[in-house]
């Protein structure tokens, strides 16, 4: 009774601002017509205090503004001094001129501490007009670069990878390594510490932590569990997308559109009737700059494969249709690294062995007659190449350039660091992107221990090489991977199975029967499977939009094994979003009590 008694205090317009009982939404109500950039964790009511860190960041950056205000007072008090003795050929400014300047300026940067003229003239004949710190004493040599190192433990943070402080130093350290950074760092602990190493220690990572306090902070962990339901959820794939716009926006490559928009598969903006996915606040503006790949596994060996197609064999009525197979193993891994337009940039191999052997990454095509005598002295030249009696493995053109397979070996064929760093160095040594503007490539990864070694990380946070390079959700990624997709994983293990059915009945047919697979069809077979999978633009198109990722559409988050994780509060978060524009396009997707 009392309860219903306060009820009835409240005035219209506060009745109407309470959040409605989510099993009291009308069945019929789309929830998916302007669904799009659905925040994580935002309550409906107003958090009372500021957010966690703010007090510091606001600390921080009031600090940083005094410190320029000083930077700032120090020159021109320089050039007035400069142009007094030039115009008046006198060697002091008029009285009371650097107490009106230091006014000035803390009027204009709205800085309240106090700025002593003294300590402006004694920086003036010291000649310090460039100041990082307020107090006296020295300036690491590092301050420039840690943004990016504090952007890596962030990042790694955010992937459940968390460093501890010996590894977060050994990053640091491995980031200087034969740098020009560590050049200046030792030149500057000659002059100011008796170890004069390339190497920081414990002291400077203190004192690191002490300057990023509002950023990063040393905390004892938790354990989270390592169960691909709990990762796989509407909330999390929600995060992956915001984060990974973030980023691209931060990097130069998409910017908000003034109006979210309905567009179809080919990133067009057509009517809510043709549109794909969810409505589009973002638009990519350099797709030709975001490249994603994943690997696929396989092995001429045909002992595990499937059937084509669900393709049927005749046979005896009451016997089991057999059919022959080669069992010679050899193991690869494959990359089809793709862009955002759907065009392949680079097919990465990496095969199964210790040493490199030359014959097998040539390959030698029985298809094709080989063009003059062994003997020749261009017999392999003029035989090499795609088409060819040794084929190599798939080359793709990319901005007008050839970029021929880049092959590794590995003792199982699994993805390593370095080769991660070889497949980004081929692309900046080919110019195969612009580097001219101001925006930075991006690559998206899933979460592999070699996107999170420190090669990979090394080169990533290069200044002159600098990647963005993303990591999606863990245990999720059949739904968000592009190389995962049909268009390309499927396609690509369909193909070679049915290559290597086909290739054992021509050697059947020439009296090569008794061979079976031999490591030198390993790239004849790869080429084959290729052009039916990786190679084609379209395909690679439609499994790009498919997964919200060019445009920028988030079509995964209409999937309803995703919105079948959605709790009540995050239901009630997408009605108050979407009810004063109601459409009927998903009428199906609805909130259900």
């Amino acid at each position: 009774m009392k309860y219903r008694a306060e009820q009835k205090k409240l005035k219209p317009c506060e009745e109407t601002a309470l959040v409605p009982n989510v099993v009291e939404i009308e069945p019929n109500l789309s929830t998916l017509s302007e669904l799009s950039n659905v925040s994580n964790g935002v309550n409906s009511y107003e958090k009372v205090g500021r957010p966690i860190g703010s007090t510091a960041a606001k600390k921080e950056s009031k600090r940083k503004r005094l410190i320029d205000t000083k930077n700032i007072i120090a020159k021109k008090y320089v050039q007035m001094k400069a142009d007094a003795k030039k115009h008046n050929n006198k060697a002091r400014v008029s009285k009371g001129s650097l107490q009106q300047l230091i006014d000035n300026e803390k009027k204009r940067r709205q800085i309240d501490d106090d700025i002593s003229p003294l300590a402006i003239r004694k920086r003036v004949l010291r000649n310090s007009l460039e100041s990082r710190h307020l107090a006296g004493g020295q300036v690491s040599p590092l301050l420039k670069i840690e943004p990016a190192i504090v952007s890596i433990i962030v990042q790694m943070a955010r992937m459940r990878q968390c460093l501890n402080p010996s590894k977060g130093l050994l990053l640091v350290n491995s980031l200087i390594e034969g740098t020009k950074i560590q050049e200046e760092l030792i030149e500057w602990k000659k002059t100011n510490t008796p170890n004069c190493t390339g190497t920081v220690g414990r002291g400077y990572w203190r004192k690191f932590m002490r300057r990023n306090k509002s950023k990063i902070v040393g905390k004892r962990g938790q354990k989270y569990e390592l169960n691909r339901q709990n990762w796989t959820t509407y909330n999390n794939f929600v995060q992956m997308y915001d984060h990974i716009i973030d980023e691209m926006m931060d990097a130069g490559l998409a910017v908000e559109l003034d109006e979210p928009v309905w567009m179809n598969r080919k990133g067009e903006i057509c009517p809510e009737e043709e549109a794909f996915g969810c409505k589009v606040h973002h638009k990519i503006i350099h797709p030709e700059l975001c490249f994603c790949g994943d690997e696929v596994g396989g092995n001429i060996s045909m002992k595990g494969d499937g059937h084509h197609g669900g393709e049927l064999l005749l046979a005896e009525k009451g016997t089991i249709a057999q059919r022959k197979a080669s069992t010679r193993n050899r193991k690869f891994t494959l990359i089809g690294l793709t862009s955002f337009t759907g065009k392949p940039i680079m097919c990465v191999i990496i095969i199964e062995g210790k040493l490199p052997n030359g014959s097998i990454e040539a390959g030698v095509d029985i298809r094709i007659q080989p063009n003059g005598k062994s003997t020749d002295k261009d017999f392999i030249f003029n035989n090499s190449g795609k088409g060819k009696h040794f084929p190599g493995g798939p080359e793709c053109v990319y901005r007008g350039k050839t970029v021929p397979a880049l092959a590794r070996w590995h003792e199982s064929a699994s993805i390593t660091s370095e080769i991660l760093v070889d497949m980004l160095k081929t692309i900046d040594e080919m110019e195969l992107i612009n580097r001219n503007n101001d925006a930075k490539p991006l690559v998206l990864l899933d979460g592999h221990r070699s996107r999170l070694e420190l090669p990979f990380l090394k080169y990533v946070n290069t200044p002159q090489d600098h990647w963005i390079a993303c990591i999606g959700v863990p245990y999720g990624t059949a739904l968000w991977q592009v190389g995962d997709s049909k268009e390309q994983n499927g396609s690509f293990n369909m193909a070679i199975t049915k290559a290597k059915q086909n290739l054992l009945e021509l050697k059947d047919s020439i009296g090569l029967q008794n061979d079976g697979m031999v490591d030198t069809d390993l790239m004849p077979l790869i080429n084959e499977a290729w052009e039916k999978s990786f190679a084609r633009v379209d395909k690679n198109r439609n499994a790009i939009a498919d997964r919200g990722w060019n445009p920028l559409n988030k079509a995964l988050l209409l999937d309803p094994t995703l919105r079948s994780t959605m709790t009540l509060k995050e239901k009630s978060e997408e009605y108050h979003k979407l009810h004063k524009n109601y459409s009927s396009k998903y009428h199906q997707a609805v909130i259900s009590p």
